[in-house]
């Protein structure tokens, strides 16, 4: 298989495209061919070696890349989110092998927006408690419902959870 590897740390110049060997699903992994992978900032950060301090591999060539989505020998859609330095797997290829439990189904959509997705809800930063919120409220009229004019008012009670979703 083809593969986005890493042959030292000294950054994107390091990066090459190189054939690998196929990965093997051990017990309770599933193959996945990756149709999509997104790139963030960890990804470069990870080229130049700001992991291995913290116990990710020193080990070459790396196969890079975090997070995926893809589909199942079965046809299954899913996505994912792997700790490339830790797992020693990365996502930046045409097929990886992960446990079950890493994989989620992947709705509808294109590949590329659905393979952006896991870093994107695990880095959340919607509003949290006392940030102002706008809500805007519409109300359907049909063509035969009176019209009135004058204002009126409801008191609305929210309550925004502040964990990931």
């Amino acid at each position: 298989m083809r593969a986005i590897v890493l042959t030292s740390f000294d950054g994107l110049d390091a990066i090459e495209l190189a054939d690998q060997p196929d990965p093997t699903p051990g017990d309770g992994e599933e193959l996945v061919r990756v149709r999509a992978a997104s790139m963030g900032p960890w990804d470069l950060s990870g080229a130049r070696g700001a992991f291995v301090p913290v116990g990710g591999s020193s080990d070459f060539p790396q196969v890079q890349g975090w997070d995926f989505a893809g589909e199942t020998g079965d046809g299954r859609r899913v996505l994912g989110f792997v700790a490339q330095p830790w797992m020693g797997k990365g996502t930046f290829a045409e097929l990886i092998a992960l446990p079950s439990a890493l994989l989620a189904k992947a709705n509808a959509g294109s590949y590329s927006t659905v393979g952006s997705a896991p870093a994107n809800l695990l880095t959340y930063s919607a509003p949290v408690s006392n940030d102002n919120v706008t809500i805007g409220l519409r109300q359907h009229i049909d063509s035969g419902d009176a019209l009135r004019t004058g204002t009126y008012s409801k008191t609305l009670t929210f309550t925004l959870s502040t964990t990931t979703p």
